[in-house]
């Protein structure tokens, strides 16, 4: 599976740069460093995304203790093995960090 991965990387990254499917153009095919650091992420949907905007701006706006307990899926969370749950939380705390300096910026945009 990671080798396919890889080579579908590949293939795409081929594309980028106007080669052809297997990097023939008449130029060399480079070959790409691996790299263990390499992070993927998930598109999520553009309606979840801003229910979840809808969410932050109201917890925000409620002054919450507990921010992320307020936005985490708490039957979707009890669901998931331990990996997994780090997985969600950490995504939820960077999602709503991402909305919250949205929100920030704004206001600091009204005030001037």
């Amino acid at each position: 599976m990671n080798q396919e991965l890889k080579r579908l990387a590949q293939n795409a990254r081929n594309r980028l740069m106007s080669k052809g499917e297997n990097g023939t153009s008449g130029v060399k095919k480079m070959n790409a460093p691996l790299s263990p650091n390499v992070k993927f992420k998930v598109i999520s949907t553009f309606e979840s995304d801003e229910v979840f905007k809808n969410r932050t701006r109201e917890v925000l706006e409620k002054g919450v203790l507990n921010p992320i307990g307020e936005l985490i899926d708490a039957n979707y969370y009890r669901t998931l093995d331990e990996g997994k749950k780090q997985k969600y939380l950490l995504d939820v705390i960077e999602k709503f960090n991402r909305y919250k300096k949205e929100f920030e910026r704004r206001e600091q945009k009204l005030v001037y």
